[in-house]
């Protein structure tokens, strides 16, 4: 089976019973698919509208695997934990040949010219002069753009983000005015050494997860391109280490754990475009699309399926 998809919790009353209402749609275009067969919990349960929209009612409260079976692209599959009383919203973003079933997802910011997270979660974030502009596929009003000048994109803290495992994915397009040291997206303290980015240092990307005012960290980093094009960064950070992946090619990690790592426990807002604490520095220039949070450290066929996503 094979997907990216988001799915939301709405609460509403329905007889003590609950109910999925979705659509399955393409990933970059967002036009949806009709007449698509829709399984529930592996049986087949109906088929999308003109709309490529579906109501499944009535079921027992806990969790379904909801999928869509597109043909000549695969099977899409969510799994959805209904509440009793409650109507579910999923939406399936489906795309051709695409090769496992990523789980996990804490929050997806497709940037679409705002801050919403369209996870399960629904930790959206604050514009704060970010402004629209085209995404990898060029298509407009689908990324944002930064100039360093403001702060970006903020979300309220978030306490599982402090938590390990956790992986970022995320698109970036650096200018080549863009400074070369720069956290732009993360949830750090400065200057206690506190919290984990990704970031630019001496115009090379770096990520690292830091605690214990530095005394206790990881870092990886290498090369950075100012090419005019996209490229695809995957930081994953465990327990152990944390690994970073720029175009699927691993950075090497330059400082490692000194020991078991004792998780941040810092308050501060997840940062896209530069973090709170650096706002006497310069943040970011340059473009940010499709940001991801997982709830665990990708294996390389969930990793190459985001790299090589359309």
């Amino acid at each position: 089976m094979a997907l990216l998809c988001i799915a939301t919790h709405d609460m509403m009353a329905v007889d003590g019973r609950c109910v999925i209402t979705g659509t399955v749609v393409e990933r970059r275009t967002l036009e949806p698919f009709a007449g698509i067969d829709v399984l529930l919990d592996g049986k087949r349960v109906g088929v999308t509208n003109a709309h490529g929209a579906f109501v499944l009612d009535g079921l027992d409260a806990g969790d379904h695997l909801v999928s869509a079976i597109i043909p000549e692209w695969g099977t899409y599959s969510t799994q959805v934990h209904c509440l009793s009383g409650a109507t579910n919203k999923v939406r399936i973003l489906a795309w051709p040949n695409a090769m496992v079933n990523i789980r996990g997802i804490l929050a997806h910011y497709a940037l679409d010219g705002n801050g919403v997270d369209d996870g399960p979660n629904g930790w959206h974030g604050t514009l704060e002069g970010a402004e629209p502009t085209e995404d990898r596929a060029g298509l407009s009003h689908r990324a944002l753009r930064f100039t360093g000048a403001t702060l970006g994109v903020a979300v309220p803290h978030q306490a599982r983000l402090n938590k390990l495992p956790l992986t970022l994915s995320c698109w970036i397009k650096m200018d080549a005015s863009c400074p070369p040291n720069c956290a732009f997206i993360g949830k750090y303290l400065v200057p206690n050494g506190d919290g984990w980015c990704v970031f630019l240092s001496d115009d090379r990307f770096g990520g690292g997860y830091f605690t214990e005012f530095f005394r206790n960290s990881t870092r990886s980093h290498g090369a950075a391109s100012r090419d005019g094009s996209w490229h695809h960064i995957v930081y994953s950070m465990d327990s152990t280490a944390g690994v970073l992946y720029v175009d699927d090619a691993r950075l090497p990690q330059v400082v490692a754990f000194k020991h078991t790592v004792v998780e941040t426990e810092n308050t501060e807002p997840f940062c896209i475009g530069r973090t709170t604490t650096l706002l006497g520095e310069e943040g970011f220039s340059g473009a940010i699309d499709d940001i991801y949070l997982f709830d665990h450290v990708l294996s390389d066929e969930e990793r190459l399926l985001l790299t090589h996503a359309p």
